[in-house]
């Protein structure tokens, strides 16, 4: 299975996915997960540059923006990543 191509609809927060299966084309919704990380000395994740971090997760887009102007003066990471990409990191082997 692999993708072709996808679409984020903002409004309804989901992602259209169109995949290519045995040859045909089939049409897939993913929702959509909005995640970032910000610095925390307690944190539960460590980034490349060895700093702890605490993960958001949210699952509307309206939600993430709030939680990044509460946590952006902490550092954040991860925030401007596409979620489209996230979603095909998440779902589709990259092989």
């Amino acid at each position: 299975m692999s993708y072709v191509d996808a679409f984020h609809d903002k409004s309804k927060d989901i992602i259209h996915v169109v995949e290519r299966v045995d040859g045909k084309r089939e049409f897939k919704e993913i929702p959509a997960k909005y995640t970032f990380y910000y610095r925390d000395q307690r944190g539960q994740y460590t980034s490349i540059f060895g700093e702890k971090l605490e993960r958001v997760v949210c699952t509307t887009s309206k939600k993430f923006n709030t939680e990044k102007k509460i946590h952006g003066h902490k550092g954040l990471y991860e925030s401007d990543v596409n979620v489209i990409f996230k979603a095909f990191a998440e779902n589709y082997d990259p092989t």
